[in-house]
């Protein structure tokens, strides 16, 4: 019960529920507690946020830069949730580097525990077959994170030109990008849905890019493109999560 408390520190306890169970894994810099907001939108979706170390809720906990270690880690946490929550079936979602955590997990689950998302959905993050289109890497200066970060979109210019508060911010975001770079891409596919997002302004992950997810499944895929850059979900706000409901709810 600790460690499901750990990873998901904003799920509540409410076994046999009806509800639509999607856990959600966030952007490099992100936390989950952006998706746990979400749950005020339906009493039909539940969404469960994975807290990865060092944010948010475990802000005192050391970070962790070996990929494969954390697959290993949620993918236990989730069959812990999954088990405590009595969850009959369950979806992935998520968002840039959380896309790839989801995909993992995913084929990780799936060879220990025969168990299965009944459907992937992967936000603004190319397919993990393809060349990473970043020009970014962890052991570059600063200036060129934040060089980055502007590129990327969605961090105000009072933050990124606030040198104290990008002091404290910056090294949790490069930690997230060492994470990142230590995946390797092992052949694996998956035999459910995968749903592809993208914001129409997202040059890393525009459309051609994300139809590439379709190569990683045998149970169909599609791609939908939405307005805005490479956080259009938080740009496009209420509208964008009601959408995602609905689909979830097709599930």
């Amino acid at each position: 019960m600790l460690l499901n408390k750990m990873w998901f520190p904003y799920t509540k306890i409410e076994k046999s529920s009806k509800k639509k169970n999607v856990f959600c894994f966030h952007h490099a810099g992100g936390s989950g507690i952006n998706f746990s907001k979400w749950n005020m939108l339906s009493d039909k979706v539940r969404f469960i946020p994975a807290e990865m170390p060092g944010r948010g809720a475990r802000m005192c906990d050391k970070y962790d830069h070996c990929f494969k270690k954390v697959v290993y880690e949620i993918t236990e946490a989730v069959k812990k949730e999954v088990d405590t929550l009595e969850i009959d079936d369950f979806v992935f979602y998520g968002h840039s580097m959380g896309a790839i955590i989801a995909f993992s997990v995913a084929c990780c689950i799936k060879k220990k525990y025969k168990i299965s998302p009944k459907v992937l959905f992967v936000v603004a993050r190319h397919a993990p077959q393809m060349p990473d289109p970043s020009v970014f890497k962890s052991t570059m200066s600063d200036e060129s994170l934040i060089d980055e970060m502007k590129r990327l979109g969605g961090t105000p210019d009072e933050i990124l030109n606030n040198r104290e508060y990008m002091n404290m911010f910056i090294n949790r975001i490069r930690n997230d990008y060492k994470l990142h770079e230590d995946y390797n891409y092992g052949n694996e596919k998956l035999d459910i849905p995968i749903i592809a997002h993208t914001g129409d302004n997202d040059y890393g992950a525009d459309v051609f890019s994300m139809t590439k997810w379709f190569q990683l499944t045998s149970k169909g895929a599609a791609v939908e493109e939405f307005k805005g850059g490479h956080f259009f979900p938080y740009e496009l706000g209420e509208k964008y999560v009601r959408h995602l409901i609905d689909e979830v709810s097709f599930f």
